[in-house]
């Protein structure tokens, strides 16, 4: 079988038949310009000539074309569309294409002249390469494969004597894209290229693709790396039998061949097409020495987490570095604490702490609707807002004669004043402001009650702070949110101020009165979100198992964050969050919440972690660290140490809003209540920063793919951030600044330093921001800044610890 020879070998003997003549003599000068040196091969695919450029004084090769073409115009066509497109390849590992020329009506191609020989003659020479020759053989020949392939061009007849050796010991692709088009028509060849080195597909008679090459390189690196043909073939029959079996392992020959090397040819010899890499530049970076995580990304691969983990560097930090990262957390967690003063005059006046209100409550009650044994009871504190949308911290206290949680609306949020509605006959309430002034009362009526004759509402007005000669009575307008016989309103004037107050009674006794009523609120209804988080966790749901169907899920790091779910679910919106925490029923509702997330989160882990891992993998490399329990890693420190610098940044930007625009929201309310309540806020604050970040860092990464520009992607995300942050409304210029400020930290923190430092700024943010921090930290109220304090000074320590360069860390433990 007659081999095509390559255009641009360096030694004519071994290239031609010498019995056979040669079209041009030496000394030929042809076109006016090109003067014949030397014959240098002669095939299937023509003849090839070393010829001097008399015009330009350079060597050239002349390659003139088969008889065949010049009667087929469509062919000829064909062909100048292709030397068109290879005039385009420019690469250092590419053998250039100069220009098609015509003398006596012989078509010629003019190429570049390399000063070697080919990889075959090499190849008879010395056998197999020294394998650190062989593998910078190969990575120069996959590069100039990538260069032609990248211009949309097919070589089609890849194989030793196409690759050309230079002088200096480069490697060099020649021949390319041209067998598509300079066909063989002698029978047994009709196909494009040198069967021996042809994929299957092309063997069968199917259109050759980029793939093609792939196996044909795959074939050409066999040799390269063992010195034996993978399919010794010598006749059609031989060649058709090959598709039956695979070549002998590489390391058959070579023992102590690299096992990286091995496993790249195989994977190029795959017989079918979508198995093999997709890209030249696969198979080089898959090389011993080439960036594996680099190589899954080219093949359309999704990196395995322990490839990810490999990324991303040592990640040390200098001590000054270190020290500086901790002077500015010191430095803003105080000044945190200084807005949070002045953020609120209520946190200079508290001084009655919530069990003193709590039995002030109590005592309205009992003095208004008679000492009773309630079933049930629970308090909080709350921000209410008055008719003029300005906001007010109250304590609630509420009894029920049978357990509140039993009435609670799932979609109106937890247990709270309005949570359940007061529906129950006997259920009361009451809420006073941080002063111990009451501000609402309200009964439901029992419908059996005597009649006591006109309402009296004296007791309560007194409570709320009115002295009967500044009430003058006007009309009702509010409608009280239980069944009453009778309506009253007032209005008092203090300076520039009114103060209006609707009341309501049934058969004479109060049942209902409020300072400043705001509207009541709207009827019962299912929240929008709770539609969103069925539909996320449908969709997830999907997602999750194709993920597992493929084995692209990370079922070792879902186990670790339901593991944490479990955790966040049980206390932190279970036991801790409920001051009959420990009750048998509470503890097998904290269970019922626990698995819901455990459900969720890990349903939710296993849809969106792969896609991220694949589009965006180093930003999870110091996140996979962190799972894989490698806690002291350089990198994992870092993180932790950047993302707690960076979330006191945000909470100093979200205090600072609330010390502003005191319409704003601000710290969590609930938290002064302290005790079990503290830990229970600390852990729903670190928790849904997970979730949230991993779909952040999702949406990032889909807007990169969808704009192509990181850049315009990070605007985009921004924007998505900061409406999400601000719930899509723009309230007020603060809220405004910090939705964009939250928008800028946390996709800044993604993009530079990827989901655990971006977890890390949540979750210090969190608890910063919603906790009620003060100077004052022997206040009775300071116990939740102590605990955010603490906690975010416990990240800082952790990162700086595990961030230092002071050791080389293996195995995830500092040695």
């Amino acid at each position: 079988m007659d081999h095509p020879d390559t255009a641009t070998a360096a030694k004519p003997a071994p290239a031609h038949r010498r019995d056979e003549p040669v079209r041009f003599l030496p000394g030929t000068l042809l076109a006016a310009r090109y003067r014949i040196v030397a014959p240098l091969g002669r095939g299937g695919m023509g003849e090839v000539y070393r010829a001097e450029d008399v015009k330009l004084g350079q060597p050239v090769a002349l390659k003139f074309l088969p008889a065949g073409l010049r009667g087929d115009p469509d062919r000829r066509r064909r062909l100048l569309d292709e030397v068109k497109l290879a005039r385009r390849v420019a690469h250092p590992a590419v053998c250039r294409v100069w220009d098609v020329g015509e003398v006596d009506g012989h078509d010629f191609l003019t190429m570049e002249y390399v000063d070697g020989e080919d990889l075959a003659s090499l190849l008879r020479r010395v056998g197999r390469l020294p394998e650190d020759r062989a593998v910078q053989v190969a990575r120069e020949l996959c590069a100039g494969l990538a260069a032609v392939h990248e211009q949309g061009l097919i070589h089609r007849d890849l194989k030793p004597p196409n690759v050309m050796i230079d002088g200096r010991g480069r490697t060099k692709l020649a021949d390319f894209g041209l067998a598509a088009f300079a066909e063989d028509v002698s029978g047994a060849e009709i196909r494009s290229g040198t069967p021996a080195y042809m994929a299957p597909e092309q063997l069968e008679g199917r259109e050759a693709t980029a793939r093609s090459d792939i196996y044909a390189l795959g074939l050409v690196l066999y040799e390269v790396f063992t010195g034996r043909e993978a399919y010794p073939a010598r006749s059609w029959e031989e060649v058709r039998r090959r598709s039956d079996s695979r070549p002998t392992s590489p390391s058959s020959y070579v023992k102590d061949l690299d096992p990286a090397v091995e496993r790249v040819i195989e994977r190029c010899l795959e017989k079918d097409p979508a198995m093999r890499p997709s890209s030249a530049l696969a198979v080089a970076v898959a090389l011993p020495g080439g960036d594996p995580l680099a190589a899954a990304l080219a093949a359309g691969e999704t990196p395995s987490p322990e490839m990810v983990a490999a990324a991303g560097g040592a990640g040390g930090l200098r001590p000054l570095g270190v020290g500086t990262c901790l002077a500015a957390v010191a430095a803003g967690i105080a000044l945190v604490a200084v807005l949070a003063d002045r953020g609120t005059p209520v946190l200079d006046t508290l001084d009655t702490p919530p069990e003193v209100l709590e039995h002030e409550a109590r005592l309205i009650l009992a003095a208004v609707a008679g000492a009773v044994v309630p079933a049930d009871r629970s308090r909080g504190f709350t921000w209410e807002k008055d008719s003029q949308g300005a906001r007010h911290l109250r304590l609630w206290y509420r009894e029920s004669p049978r357990s509140l949680a039993e009435d609670v609306i799932l979609g109106r949020g937890p247990l709270s004043f309005r949570n359940p509605p007061p529906l129950v006959p006997g259920m009361a309430g009451v809420q006073l402001s941080a002063h111990g002034k009451l501000q609402e009362y309200v009964r439901v009526p029992t419908g059996d009650e005597p009649a006591a004759g006109a309402p009296d509402f004296s007791p309560l007005l007194a409570k709320a702070g009115f002295e009967a000669g500044e009430l003058r009575a006007v009309e009702p307008t509010v409608l009280p949110p239980v069944f009453g016989d009778a309506r009253a309103a007032w209005e008092a004037r203090r300076g520039e101020t009114s103060t209006k107050v609707e009341a309501a009674a049934f058969r004479g006794r109060p049942v209902w009165l409020r300072v400043e009523p705001a509207p009541p609120p709207s009827g019962a209804r299912i929240s929008p979100a709770i539609y969103l988080v069925v539909g996320l966790f449908g969709l997830s749901l999907l997602l999750a198992l194709r993920n597992l169907r493929r084995g692209r899920g990370d079922t070792v790091g879902a186990r670790r964050v339901a593991a944490l779910a479990a955790l966040i679910g049980f206390l932190g919106h279970g036991l801790l969050n409920d001051p009959r925490s420990f009750l048998p029923p509470r503890v097998f509702f904290s269970v019922a919440i626990s698995l819901f997330f455990v459900a969720f989160y890990t349903v939710a882990y296993l849809a969106l972690e792969p896609p991220v891992r694949r589009l965006w993998p180093h930003a999870l490399a110091s996140w996979t660290r962190l799972l894989s329990g490698r806690f002291l890693d350089p990198l994992v420190g870092r993180d932790v140490l950047f993302g707690t610098v960076a979330g006191v940044g945000l909470a100093l930007v979200d205090v600072g809003a609330g010390a502003a625009d005191p319409a704003f929201p601000w710290w969590e309310p609930d938290l002064l209540l302290g005790g079990w309540r503290v830990p229970g806020s600390v852990l729903r604050a670190c928790g849904p920063a997970v979730l949230l970040v991993l779909v952040c860092l999702l949406c990032l990464a889909l807007l990169r793919l969808l704009l192509r520009k990181t850049w315009l992607a990070a605007a985009a995300a921004v924007v998505f951030v900061a409406l999400l942050t601000v719930g899509g409304v723009f309230a007020s210029p603060h809220a405004a600044a910090v939705g964009l400020a939250n928008g800028l930290l946390l996709v800044g923190m993604l993009v530079g330093r990827g989901l655990l430092a971006t977890i890390v700024l949540f979750a210090v943010d969190n608890l910063l921001a919603t906790s009620v921090m003060t100077t004052r930290l022997t206040a009775w109220y300071a116990d939740a800044a102590v605990a955010a304090i603490l906690v975010t000074l416990a990240f800082a320590a952790w990162g700086a610890w595990a961030s230092l360069e002071r050791r080389p860390v293996e195995g995830g433990r500092s040695s």
